[in-house]
């Protein structure tokens, strides 16, 4: 009897409780699927309401015989985790994705709903070890999770949640950069950008009942993969705004419309999406701040650097830190605020990590003695933000005098290509970068393979394949000094996409 007691005494009651039930739910698991109830506790998380997904949860202890919810648990912890890089959230939750595998494979559910429901977890968390620095990791839970959706292609070819997904993998699979090509080639994974979207278009074309719950995520998918992967960001831009025509406001909605029209040039389109966003939906993804920040920044307004202190502020992860530092570092510049330049830098050098490209040129940027050029800068922000006239009417005029000046001509060539290729005269930004590849000696610099980069991206929209492929290919022997990865990933799905032509 004292045994009992002190096992139903506190904290071993309730600990012994959590664990009673885990073991009886892990063996009750004997349905699955989709259904109305499922699919509202979804939205919830999708809409990022996280603690109204726990009381609903609560609020129907049913649902726990339907093995999806194990899923539906996953994805709630995935976007907390994605969103907020919380370190000590990451540590406390980093065996979940095991618990829940094994809970699923005692569950007594068909195998291809299995296979579905375990390969998406493995995704999910391949994408927070990613965030975490642990490729390993990362491609481990990859590889398993490819080989269960291609076994469930084999297998069950009728099963149509199996497409959204390997889709989604065989698209990126095709892009991978030369620094990953160890990874894919050890645990032997291969894809391509045709196979890809017709699996994740077959997806979205079989649309039932059921189906329905992911139509937005797939889409998603589809839009960055058209603008990104097939360098078509304005078919992307307006594939998304159709496809959220009827959908309430939504921070995630809100955010893929922002990242898509930065990528077509439709910046004021970006910050209207954010702006216009309920403000106890904005404050969900601190990741809104730095974006608005880097919007206005990019237009020359004063306010920018507010934003950007907000991040840093709200934001208790690594990513865009230093690029944060970076960017106030440049509003000091453009404000005659330049004796916080060097404070911004050191700031920028110190804190954060360099798991982003961004993130890695700003560390770079604040080793050097020298700050941006005051013109050059100001071009270069408006041409990134679209307002490519107005960096052409800055710069073209001065641009003789940039190119007697060694130290800076490569720069001056190479925005000066950009500008002109945002407005559209081709031949004009050919010549400029060919300048840019020139004065690069050493060929080191990532404006000259960035310049290769974009030469192949004219050539391919002129339908001239063999020069754009040998301008590609040019990107893939270069080992510039920054975005290397970047550069060479986007050079590989132009070659992809000259290839399906």
């Amino acid at each position: 009897m004292k045994r009992i007691s002190i096992l139903f005494s506190r904290p071993y009651s309730l600990s012994f409780l959590i664990y009673f039930s885990f073991i009886l739910a892990a063996y009750t698991q004997n349905k699955v699927g989709f259904d109305p109830a499922i699919q509202a506790l979804y939205k919830q998380i999708i809409n990022l309401d996280l603690k109204k997904y726990e009381q609903s949860k609560a609020a129907n202890p049913n649902l726990q015989e339907n093995a999806c919810l194990i899923l539906l648990d996953n994805y709630a912890d995935f976007f907390s985790l994605f969103i907020n890089e919380n370190k000590q959230e990451f540590l406390s939750k980093k065996n979940l994705g095991k618990t829940r595998i094994n809970q699923l494979q005692r569950a007594a559910i068909p195998q291809e709903w299995k296979n579905y429901l375990i390969a998406e977890i493995q995704l999910q968390w391949a994408l927070i070890y990613l965030k975490n620095d642990d490729q390993l990791a990362a491609f481990q839970n990859i590889r398993s999770a490819f080989e269960k959706l291609e076994s469930n292609k084999s297998q069950f070819p009728n099963f149509i949640f199996t497409y959204k997904s390997l889709g989604i993998i065989h698209c990126l699979l095709s892009t991978i950069p030369a620094g990953f090509s160890w990874a894919t080639k050890l645990i032997g994974l291969s894809g391509s950008m045709q196979l890809g979207k017709s699996e994740l278009n077959h997806f979205l074309q079989q649309s039932n009942s059921e189906s329905q719950i992911y139509q937005l995520e797939a889409n998603a998918a589809l839009s960055f993969i058209l603008s990104y992967l097939e360098n078509k960001p304005l078919a992307a831009y307006r594939n998304w705004q159709k496809v959220i025509e009827q959908e309430d406001p939504n921070p995630l909605i809100s955010l893929v419309l922002a990242r898509l029209a930065m990528k077509a040039s439709y910046n004021d389109a970006a910050l209207n999406a954010i702006e216009s966003l309920p403000e106890e939906m904005k404050v969900k993804i601190p990741f809104f701040q730095f974006l608005l920040g880097l919007i206005k920044l990019q237009k020359l307004d004063p306010v920018a650097d507010k934003y950007f202190k907000n991040y840093l502020h709200q934001f208790k992860g690594n990513s865009y830190i230093k690029e944060s530092y970076q960017k106030l570092a440049w509003h000091s510049i453009l404000f005659n605020q330049s004796k916080q330049y060097k404070e911004y830098m050191n700031l920028c050098q110190r804190l954060g990590n360099t798991l982003t490209d961004e993130d890695k040129q700003a560390q770079i940027e604040s080793r050097s003695d020298h700050p941006p050029d005051l013109l050059l800068l100001k071009a270069r922000l408006l041409c990134d933000g679209s307002y490519a006239r107005q960096a052409y009417n800055l710069l073209i005029p001065k641009i003789d005098e940039y190119y007697k000046k060694t130290d800076l001509r490569l720069e001056a060539a190479y925005r000066t290509g950009r500008i002109c290729q945002f407005t559209k005269q081709y031949d004009e930004a050919i010549l400029y970068f060919e300048d840019a590849i020139r004065f690069d000696i050493n060929s080191t610099s990532f404006m000259s393979c960035a310049a290769k980069l974009y030469s192949g991206q004219i050539m391919e929209e002129q339908n001239r394949w063999a020069k754009a492929r040998d301008y590609y290919n040019a990107v893939l022997d270069s080992k510039p000094d920054q975005y290397q990865r970047s550069l060479h990933q986007k050079a590989k799905t132009g070659l992809a996409r000259i290839k399906a032509e």
